[in-house]
C-alpha cells in the first residue's frame, strides 16, 4: 500500500512540473512522444571528416581496382595480345579518370600515368595514351612492354601513397569542379582518346568522380544551402540520363558516333553542372 501511495505521490509531481515547464514555454512548446530521442544535427566537425572518410573509401577503392586492372591490362600488352588489350583499354582507364584528381596532387604521377603527346616532351611520353596510340594508331604492341612495365609502377605507387594523402573538403570540392571542367575542355571535343575513341568512358568516369565528392559533402552543402544541394542532385541526374543514352552493355558507342548536336548538348549540360559544383567550393572553405 506504502509502495502505491509513493508511486502515486511521484507521477503528481511530475504531471505538476510537466504542467509547469509547458506553461513556460508557452504557445512556442512542442509536445514530443515518450521515449522518442531529438535528432540531433552533426557537428561541422563531424561532417567534415565524415566527408573525407567518404571520399577516402571511394578513392582507396578505385585505386585498388585501377592496380588490379592494370596490372591485366599490362601483361596483355606485353603478350602482344592487341585485341585483349583494345578491349580492356577503356574500363582500367576509367579506374584512373575517376580520381585523377588526387594524381595530381601527387607530383609527376598523373603525367606518368595519363599524359598527352604534346603534354610532355617526346621522350617523357609514356603511360596509357602512349599505349592507346600504339594499340590503335600502329595495330601493334611492340616496344610496348617496358611503357606498360613503367604504367604498373606507377599506378602502383599512387595507391601505395594514397593512405597517407592529407584531404580536406576544400581538395574534395576543387576536385569535383576539376573533373567537370577537364570534360567540358577536353574531353567534349574528342582529344583525350584521339585514337581509341573510349571518350564517353572517360565522361562518364570524370562525372562519377565528381558525384561522389559532392555525395561526401553533401551534409556541409545541405545545411549551408540546402537549395544548392537539391539543384546538383538535378543536374547531375540530367547529365548521366544523357550520358546513358549512348550506353551500349557494358559501355558506350565510339565518340564517332555522336553528332554535332549530341556533343553540344552534351557540353551544355557539363558546363552547367559545372557552374553549380563550383558553388560547392566557397561554401566548405567557411566549414
Amino acid at each position: 500500500m506504502r509502495s502505491s501511495m509513493t508511486r502515486a505521490s511521484t507521477i503528481v509531481a511530475v504531471v505538476s512540473a510537466l504542467s509547469l515547464m509547458v506553461s513556460a514555454c508557452g504557445s512556442s512548446a512542442k509536445t514530443t512522444t515518450p521515449g522518442a530521442s531529438t535528432p540531433t544535427q552533426p557537428s561541422p566537425q563531424a561532417a567534415v571528416a565524415s566527408a573525407i572518410s567518404t571520399y577516402r573509401d571511394f578513392v582507396e577503392s578505385e585505386a585498388a581496382q585501377l592496380d588490379n586492372a592494370t596490372s591485366q591490362f599490362a601483361r596483355l600488352v606485353q603478350t602482344g595480345n592487341v585485341a585483349g588489350a583494345k578491349k580492356a583499354y577503356a574500363e582500367v582507364h576509367s579506374h584512373y579518370e575517376r580520381i585523377e584528381p588526387v594524381a595530381e596532387r601527387l607530383g609527376m604521377l598523373d603525367s606518368q600515368i595519363d599524359a598527352q603527346a604534346g603534354d610532355v616532351p617526346a621522350a617523357q611520353f609514356e603511360g596509357f595514351h602512349r599505349i592507346e596510340e600504339q594499340l590503335w594508331d600502329k595495330g601493334n604492341a611492340n616496344a610496348m612492354s617496358p611503357v606498360a612495365g613503367a604504367l604498373l609502377l606507377h599506378v602502383s605507387d599512387l595507391q601505395s601513397r594514397i593512405p597517407q594523402l592529407v584531404l580536406d573538403p576544400k581538395l574534395l570540392a576543387a576536385g569535383a569542379v576539376e573533373l567537370l571542367n577537364e570534360v567540358a575542355t577536353r574531353k567534349i571535343t574528342g582529344e583525350e582518346e584521339r585514337y581509341s575513341h573510349t571518350d564517353l568512358w572517360d565522361i562518364e568516369a570524370n562525372l562519377e568522380g565528381s558525384r561522389q565528392a559532392i555525395a561526401a559533402l553533401r551534409p556541409i552543402i545541405e545545411a549551408k544551402d540546402p537549395q544548392l544541394a537539391t539543384t546538383l542532385d538535378t543536374r547531375f541526374a540530367a547529365t548521366e540520363t544523357t550520358l546513358a543514352k549512348y550506353g551500349r552493355g557494358a559501355g558506350y558507342v565510339l565518340y564517332t558516333a555522336l553528332t554535332p548536336s549530341d556533343i553540344r548538348a552534351l557540353g551544355a549540360q557539363v558546363h552547367a553542372l559545372a557552374d553549380d559544383v563550383a558553388k560547392v567550393v566557397p561554401l566548405v572553405r567557411a566549414s
